[in-house]
């Protein structure tokens, strides 16, 4: 905060963090966005005081929703797990269940997991990055919405370690097909080879998995190792979407990239719909 209790804008905050970083952040986001982020910047800051005096941090989950993943990850004292979550109730949610089970493996934080991986984590220092059920934000207006874009790969390329890893489910196929070919025009992530896949038994199921998983709704994976050939140096120069072939993809139709029976009746779907309408 200011002198008179004014939140520091985002360029006040933007001044104190290393060149590079805020590179980063000019390749991830519109400066007009940037410049309303204070607060949220302010937050930021702070975990990262906190994180200092924790384990050291080896994994994010990104969009931990009200915690039933992280909780499971989140087991091991000798490490610490960051879920972030940008609905306000939903951290509370998350905190009052680490709080219940005694984790002091996992802390939450509410913010835009773009602005909050750029500030808090070094490069080369996680074993994982989940994004476990992401919102698909389906209108095309909605698309800049997606957390997953070709820049925001190769940030979290930058982060993972040598033999992290980032593991991405979905039950929207056309978005895992979408996020595979954006990592591919990244050039910073390519698929994980099998012998390399998780035991997922030690994984607790997120919430959005526990409703697939009784109800009969498939889902994919998508598992991401570094790239062997891409410079994890932070750029000297934003970096743009229009940089790397292949960035702007057209929308797949998810009935032919599951390849079988649709998980639903859309025609039945349908004539409900035209009830409705009458």
């Amino acid at each position: 905060m200011t002198p008179r209790g004014r939140p520091m804008r985002a360029d006040e905050h933007l001044d104190a963090l290393p060149h590079p970083v805020r590179v980063e952040l000019e390749s991830l986001f519109d400066p007009r966005y940037l410049i309303h982020r204070g607060a949220e910047l302010e937050r930021i800051l702070k975990v990262r005081s906190a994180l200092d005096a924790r384990p050291p941090l080896r994994a994010v989950e990104i969009g931990s929703n009200t915690g039933a993943f992280l909780a499971g990850v989140g087991r091991d004292p000798s490490t610490t797990t960051l879920g972030i979550e940008w609905r306000a109730k939903n951290v509370v949610a998350a905190e009052e269940r680490i709080a219940r089970r005694g984790l002091s493996g996992a802390m939450m934080l509410q913010a835009d997991a773009r602005l909050a991986l750029s500030v808090l984590v070094p490069e080369r220092s996680l074993d994982a990055v989940y994004v476990l059920f992401p919102d698909p934000w389906w209108k095309t207006r909605h698309a800049e919405r997606r957390v997953l874009d070709v820049r925001f790969l190769r940030t979290i390329a930058r982060r993972l370690r040598d033999g992290g890893a980032l593991y991405l489910k979905s039950d929207v196929f056309d978005y895992l097909y979408r996020v595979r070919s954006l990592a591919e025009a990244s050039r910073a992530l390519r698929p994980l080879p099998a012998a390399r896949w998780p035991d997922e038994r030690d994984w607790a199921p997120s919430t959005r998995e526990r409703k697939c998983m009784s109800t009969a709704i498939p889902f994919g994976r998508g598992y991401y190792e570094r790239h062997p050939a891409f410079d994890t140096t932070l750029p000297t120069e934003p970096e743009r979407e229009s940089d790397f072939v292949g960035a702007e993809l057209p929308v797949v139709d998810a009935e032919s990239i599951i390849r079988g029976p649709a998980p639903y009746d859309r025609e039945a779907l349908a004539r409900g719909r035209a009830r409705r309408r009458e």
